[in-house]
């Protein structure tokens, strides 16, 4: 679980599935995510996505990329999307949370 933890560190706004992560980790996707969720306590899409939000934090903090160059480097096809999901982790939208430095 350790290779897949560093591989979403790495790069969390590469394109992972759980076929992906499975692979560097050498075990088939069912026993991975059986086992990622036994010893993190959530799914590794889960995870993913925390680790893609906590990216784009950083990035809107650090940066002047658009909000939607931000979704995109990410990992976050849709900024509808991202929008939302940054919206629940965070209690903001994107554009609020750069501002609110």
């Amino acid at each position: 679980m350790l290779r897949a933890q560093e591989l979403i560190a790495a790069d969390p706004g590469a394109p992972h599935t759980v076929r992906s992560l499975a692979e560097g980790a050498a075990l088939s996707p069912s026993r991975f995510a059986h086992l990622f969720t036994a010893q993190t306590g959530r799914s590794p899409m889960r995870a993913l996505r925390e680790a893609r939000l906590l990216h784009a934090a950083r990035l809107l903090e650090g940066c002047d990329l658009t909000v939607e160059r931000v979704a995109a480097a990410s990992g976050f096809p849709s900024p509808f999307h991202f929008h939302r999901v940054f919206r629940e982790r965070f209690g903001l939208p994107p554009g609020a949370y750069r501002s609110r430095k």
